[in-house]
């Protein structure tokens, strides 16, 4: 397992029982005094209609889409690559869709499962402060996040590259290490409550360190209605 996987899989235990404690964006600064652009319209969300799916799930087209199970949210409070936050800010949110029969990534009963059959999907996202490692002053906002490429198969939040904040990988269950991660797209929040996360993905993939010869990539898109557990 990767040492940033190993992190993060520490980062989901901690998150499952976390709740947002601030509402949920982008890289400029937004009318509402969050770190985010205005809503967006969920146009990024390529062959969805805009219309969000019952709480706790998610819908998914392409290729590497599967049958969804759940969709959980989680989120830290402790800043983002070096930077203080001292008014307890949301900064960073992740966002995990799992396949059914999968448990609830996020959830304390459920962990990372060990193996079996099943997919999940794995969505982080930083507010441009957080990204840059500056003094958090603002929290996510709605708006458009940009995905990077690290080129790892354990990308991190603080090593993307610049102009982007967020970055989504494809897993199976035991496999620590991606098995496919976005080389490009957006990620759209609509909304963000103390309880839920809404909004639109829409992305091209490539292979588990973020590079293909697929010409052109293959697409992967989604709406996500994801809520804290139970």
């Amino acid at each position: 397992m990767g040492a940033r996987r190993r992190i993060f899989c520490a980062w989901v235990a901690a998150l499952a029982v976390s709740v947002v404690a601030a509402c949920g964006g982008g890289g400029s600064q937004g009318a509402n005094g969050t770190d985010g652009g205005p809503p967006m319209d969920g146009a990024s969300g390529a062959g969805f209609d805009g219309s969000i799916p019952a709480a706790g799930t998610a819908m998914l087209s392409g290729p590497q889409g599967f049958p969804v199970g759940s969709a959980r949210m989680g989120s830290s409070l402790n800043g983002g690559c070096g930077s203080k936050d001292d008014a307890g800010l949301v900064a960073t949110l992740s966002i995990v869709i799992a396949s059914q029969g999968l448990p609830s990534l996020l959830c304390a009963d459920g962990g990372i499962p060990d193996g079996g059959p099943g997919d999940w999907i794995d969505i982080e996202i930083g507010t441009s402060q957080a990204t840059q490692g500056v003094p958090i002053t603002m929290p996510l906002g709605p708006g458009l996040y940009v995905i990077g490429n690290e080129a790892e198969n354990d990308p991190d939040l603080c090593m993307l590259p610049n102009g982007s904040n967020a970055f989504l990988q494809l897993l199976t269950p035991g496999g620590y290490d991606a098995q496919a991660t976005a080389i490009s797209g957006t990620v759209t929040i609509a909304s963000v409550t103390p309880t839920a996360v809404t909004g639109t993905f829409s992305v091209l993939m490539g292979g588990p360190y973020g590079a293909t010869d697929a010409s052109p990539p293959p697409s992967l898109s989604g709406a996500f209605n994801a809520t804290t557990c139970p």
